[in-house]
């Protein structure tokens, strides 16, 4: 009886956090983008749009946690694509982080594909949530050729 109870309350606190959940979600969705990145692309090419990924700390150490993306808007003409794969740091010689220039991180890139034969201009927005630093909500327009 005692686990029966621990797991209803498991499961109580489960749906109240989706239940929260949604919330923040419903009110991010409604936001506009913090940014709208506009970008050109030949019909049927994968368009690499944005790459995540944790940069290092101060010793050069990486927390390898990658960044949620969620989709807000689906683009009505094409399709939208999550990679993981991997950069090489590279920052600036006065940037304290130099130091970690050449360490391979895990990266997370977003991807957009065109329908085959559309030409035009295609919208829509990602929602992405890094670590403390709240939830960004980002726009793009691709215009396909």
């Amino acid at each position: 009886m005692r686990y029966l109870l621990l797991a209803l309350c498991l499961l109580a606190i489960k749906i109240a956090s989706a239940q929260e959940n949604k919330r923040n979600n419903a009110a991010v969705d409604m936001l506009p983008p913090v940014f709208t990145k506009q970008t050109v692309g030949k019909s049927g090419e994968f368009i690499t749009l944005m790459t995540f990924s944790n940069d290092p700390e101060k010793d050069c150490s990486v927390k390898e946690a990658s960044p949620a993306v969620r989709i807000v808007k689906l683009p009505a003409n094409g399709a939208l694509f999550l990679q993981i794969g991997s950069r090489t740091t590279r920052y600036p010689e006065k940037n304290p982080l130099s130091a970690c220039n050449g360490k391979v991180v895990t990266a997370l890139y977003l991807v957009y594909r065109s329908d085959a034969g559309f030409h035009g201009t295609d919208v829509f927005s990602v929602a992405v949530e890094q670590g403390t630093e709240g939830v960004t909500k980002m726009g793009y327009t691709v215009t396909v050729q």
